[in-house]
């Protein structure tokens, strides 16, 4: 394997060998603490375009499986692990990791030591750009290279669906308009799941069109990014605010807190694992959940909004769900389909009854478009 090296924006440097594709990539580096799930996290939406450093030290352990991916490709730019695995144990699987990231032209880097580089990225002041390169490619023009790059672009636009997608399902109940961020295929199955058929538009879809589908509920999806990224999206909310249902999850929850005066804080580093404990205050329950994002929400003048607050952050107190009740509309920061509670969590299933209690049941025969 080829000598290749990590270099961030602030000069260090991390070599190691290269694996998958052997070009140059430049991307925010982010790192994610699951110790499984590796596929899922390189095939969502949600990380689109950012060099991922996974901290569990050995990946590609059970291969890729079609099955399990979380839309079309792979959205990360790279991967950097400790240790990369192409002999997997697996009857499931279908591709290796390199030949995976071969396939979607993602660039690896493997032999390095991800607590290190964990640690730098923890103590970092501000999110950091970052480049695989060639071993031999002088540190000093990487680094400037990488102050001289901009990531002005809209991510939620690289990845929302180019055409209106139906996502159908037997014996549907209610019709739910995801408005597409970079939805994750679990997300819709939780919801077909729960009889519901969606109708994935694109992210720029206007109020009026959504309601031409006549739908019991909306869904702002997950998604890469900042809330303020599309602005459109707040005022979407706004618009739909009373008259329909609405549920937000990851980037869906941050434009529904923006679209009631809250405000969206940038992080250093982020937030991605699997083992993150949420407080449900209705039941007094610890979930343990799964989450990926970059952002968080300030709940300075909550009480101002008419929002109610639904979950908290255990370690730091943050906000982690809102619900409005008069407007039927709820939010959560972290992923409801892996709470470990059941099929959907508690949060789709207050979804669900949100819709009853507007009338959603009723129009089950008119559901069956």
């Amino acid at each position: 394997m080829a000598k290749r090296k990590l270099v961030l924006e602030n000069g260090q440097v991390f070599k190691g060998e290269g694996f998958g594709n052997s070009g140059k990539t430049i991307g925010e580096i982010v790192f994610h603490t699951a110790m499984v799930g590796y596929q899922e996290i390189m095939t969502d939406p949600t990380n689109y375009g950012k060099i991922m450093v996974m901290s569990y030290p050995l990946i590609g352990n059970y291969g890729f499986t079609e099955d399990d991916n979380q839309s079309l490709n792979v959205h990360i730019s790279g991967l950097v692990v400790s240790e990369h695995n192409e002999n997997p144990s697996n009857f499931r699987f279908t591709t290796t990791l390199g030949e995976t990231m071969e396939l979607n032209g993602t660039v690896g880097l493997s032999g390095i030591d991800t607590r290190a580089l964990v640690k730098a990225l923890i103590s970092s002041e501000k999110p950091q750009l970052a480049m695989i390169v060639d071993e031999e490619v002088d540190d000093q023009k990487c680094v400037e290279e990488l102050k001289n790059t901009t990531c002005e672009y809209n991510p939620v636009k690289a990845v929302t669906c180019k055409r209106v997608l139906y996502m159908r399902t037997r014996n549907p109940q209610y019709t739910v308009v995801a408005v597409d961020c970079g939805v994750r295929t679990s997300l819709i199955k939780e919801l077909n799941a729960l009889s519901c058929n969606l109708v994935v538009v694109p992210y720029d879809t206007s109020e009026e069109t959504i309601m031409k589908y006549k739908p019991d509920g909306v869904f702002f999806t997950n998604g890469p990014g900042s809330p303020y990224t599309n602005t459109f999206l707040i005022e979407l909310v706004k618009e739909l605010k009373g008259k329909v249902p609405m549920l937000g999850i990851g980037l869906g929850f941050h434009i529904i807190c923006a679209a009631y005066g809250l405000d969206a804080v940038r992080l250093s580093s982020g937030v991605a694992g699997s083992n993150i404990p949420v407080f449900e205050l209705s039941s007094g329950k610890i979930l343990i959940t799964s989450q990926n994002h970059c952002f968080e929400i300030s709940d300075k003048n909550i009480e101002k909004t008419g929002l109610e607050v639904t979950y908290k952050n255990v370690m730091t107190g943050g906000l982690e769900g809102i619900e409005d009740k008069n407007n039927g509309v709820i939010a959560v920061q972290f992923e409801p389909n892996a709470t470990g509670d059941g099929t959907g969590g508690t949060v789709l299933r207050k979804f669900i009854q949100l819709m009853i209690e507007r009338g959603g049941a009723e129009n089950a025969e008119e559901n069956r478009y």
